[in-house]
């Protein structure tokens, strides 16, 4: 299977499970009422919304809410073990299941390309072509998905510490 990009931490916090789920709460859209826009915390007449997903009591699913289309986001999936001094929160950030579906039709369909080029038509340069595309592709998902990740990162810390 391709190398698809994943991030895994964990954040020791010194609130609560309750009070992490709380703030969750606060500032996440339930994912079937998406929100398409970034409110500002200057702008006090709308709703404030820095994640879109799912809060439960075993844990979250969340991505951030972003102003443009951005296919390498990551999604973060987080769950909560709780200690004497607040709790730990291990979160997994990773690609949604459509951008993982997507990149493995584009590589198939690239090696397809290649193979056709390599077996049918001996034209060595378009396979090289084909080639250099799906490293190319690879690169930009790793280097999107990485600020994506570094993003996320900044505002959920920001909550939960």
């Amino acid at each position: 299977m391709f190398y698809l990009p994943q991030y895994k931490e964990e954040v020791d916090s010194t609130l609560q499970k309750e009070e992490v789920l709380r703030r969750l709460k606060i500032v996440v859209k339930h994912a079937k009422r998406q929100s398409q826009y970034h409110y500002k915390l200057e702008e006090p007449e709308h709703e404030i919304f820095l994640f879109n997903g799912l809060v439960s009591e075993a844990g979250f699913s969340i991505s951030l809410v972003i102003d443009k289309p951005e296919n390498f986001f990551p999604i973060i999936n987080g769950s909560f073990i709780e200690n004497n001094e607040g709790s730990k929160i291990q979160l997994h950030y990773s690609l949604f299941k459509s951008v993982k579906l997507f990149y493995f039709f584009w590589i198939t369909l690239l090696s397809a390309i290649a193979i056709y080029f390599l077996y049918v038509s001996q034209a060595w340069h378009w396979v090289l072509v084909s080639f250099l595309i799906q490293i190319a592709s690879f690169f930009v998902m790793q280097s999107r998905f990485r600020t994506g990740v570094k993003k996320s990162r900044k505002e959920l810390r920001r909550l939960l510490l």
